[in-house]
């Protein structure tokens, strides 16, 4: 898996991108783990927790811890690409949520 620094996120400044501090749910190696398993190439990002791609296709990730309110978790930049982004974009707080999810849009193209 190889680290990326920054993902251009449309309508958020780079310093708004930076207010948050970087940190991981703890839940997210077991959920990188079920997708390099299940063959997806995965990147972790800033802005985005995760990218998962297969067979040319990408999948968008936001990892949030299990049983939390999940709405209330999301921070406005991410609530902005939700809302906006055209592709697929997930979030997730399990390793059987993220295959569900990618494998499902995946399906659907």
């Amino acid at each position: 898996m190889l680290p990326v620094r920054a993902v251009c996120v449309p309508g958020v400044s780079g310093e708004e991108a930076m207010r948050y501090a970087k940190r991981r749910d703890q839940n997210e190696p077991d959920i990188v783990d079920a997708l390099e398993k299940a063959g997806f190439d995965v990147v972790r990002t800033d802005e985005i927790d995760l990218i998962a791609g297969k067979a040319g296709n990408n999948f968008l990730l936001e990892v949030k811890r299990d049983g939390m309110d999940t709405e209330s978790r999301i921070r406005p930049l991410q609530r902005r690409l939700r809302d906006s982004w055209r592709g697929q974009y997930a979030i997730v707080t399990s390793p059987v949520e993220a295959l569900r999810a990618c494998m499902g849009m995946e399906n659907e193209k």
